[in-house]
């Protein structure tokens, strides 16, 4: 494997157990890492970010409508 390739991986933690969202607010100051676009989705619980998807809401859910974040 190049120095390159490896550069282009991450890791990513997934928790063992299933986190409750409140609610999902949209994050105007990042970008979509899929398509560009903004806001990006940030999942809610206790008034305390834990989960920010680093996608937009259509990116996120795969549905067009979802890019208003009156539909999250």
């Amino acid at each position: 494997m190049s120095k390159n390739s490896r550069l282009a991986h991450e890791t990513i933690v997934v928790p063992d157990e299933v986190t409750e969202i409140d609610e999902f607010e949209p994050d105007y100051k990042s970008t979509c890492i899929s398509c560009g676009e903004t806001p990006t989705v940030l999942g809610i619980r206790h008034g305390k970010v834990i989960y920010a998807s680093r996608m937009c809401g259509k990116c996120t859910w795969g549905d067009a409508e979802a890019a208003d974040p009156a539909n999250w």
